[in-house]
């Protein structure tokens, strides 16, 4: 994995003086390129590192990690794809109670007085339902996920919840550097080549 990660370096790295020249020799040429080694394309390259960074889904990922991370160490994907045990039967049966619960919240958020969820028309097209979705089905996996592994004994320390949150971050940390990187030579691309 390390190996990989190193010649993906070797790649991006030389990818930005080698950008910057190309930049500089098209936009002598013809009008439609940039000049990043300009005055104005300096003053550009520095005032957008954060938000050629934002411009990245990374929270959804970040999110979606953790989720992942928490459904994995808490059991309860091995308990759905093989025979469980009676202790992970009834942990099971606690989770689908919780689920239901949420549910029915949802449920009642959605089609009860005063309608929260719902737009203002009534609807459910560009509502706070659709638009809450991802938050929504990221809760309920952590939820459900953090109460079957309490259940079920495999998530009983604050440090086993720790874990169980940070471990796939932790192991996908160095492709946020390649993302970090890879997210600033796509906007230099554009900002050159008016993209």
């Amino acid at each position: 994995m390390k190996f990989k990660s190193t010649r993906l370096f070797y790649l991006e790295l030389p990818a930005f003086p080698l950008l910057a020249i190309s930049s500089w020799v098209t936009s002598i040429y013809t009008d439609h390129a940039r000049n990043l080694l300009c005055a104005n394309g300096l003053r550009w390259i520095f005032t957008s590192i954060i938000s050629n960074f934002q411009r990245l889904p990374l929270a959804e990922g970040i999110l979606l990690l953790i989720a992942l991370s928490v459904l994995s160490h808490s059991g309860l994907l091995q308990c759905l794809t093989s025979r469980p045990t009676l202790k992970q039967r009834r942990a099971l049966l606690f989770t689908l109670s919780v689920l239901l619960l949420i549910l029915a919240l949802v449920g009642a958020l959605t089609f009860l007085p005063p309608y929260v969820l719902l737009n203002f028309f009534g609807g459910i097209d560009h509502s706070p339902l659709t638009d809450s979705l991802p938050g929504l089905l990221f809760l309920t996996v952590e939820a459900l996920s953090c109460v079957y592994g309490f259940t079920s004994g495999k998530m009983l320390t604050l440090s086993d919840f720790s874990q169980a949150h940070s471990h796939f971050i932790v192991k996908f940390a160095p492709f946020f550097i390649h993302l970090f990187l890879l997210a600033q030579l796509t906007q230099w691309v554009k900002f050159a080549y008016f993209l």
